[in-house]
């Protein structure tokens, strides 16, 4: 890992930082775990969400060659 850590000092009485002695870095194993898991599952269910609505229904239920449905509306 890098030497590089990101440092917070709440109550700075210099402009200087104090010594750092816990020194945590930004980007722990947790947090890339945490980021390759979520974007795993994100692949997963946008190539879902895509094969979903890629279905293709038919457009018509009835025999093109046969005699057509008809229905009459009388109010």
């Amino acid at each position: 890992m890098p030497d590089f850590c990101f440092q917070i000092q709440p109550y700075l009485k210099e402009r200087r930082f104090d010594a750092a002695y816990d020194c945590v870095y930004f980007f722990t194993v947790p947090i890339w775990s945490g980021l390759f898991v979520c974007t795993i599952l994100s692949i997963i269910m946008i190539s879902g969400l895509i094969m979903i609505m890629d279905i293709k229904t038919m457009d018509m239920f009835d025999d093109p060659k046969g005699k057509t449905i008809t229905i009459n509306v009388s109010e």
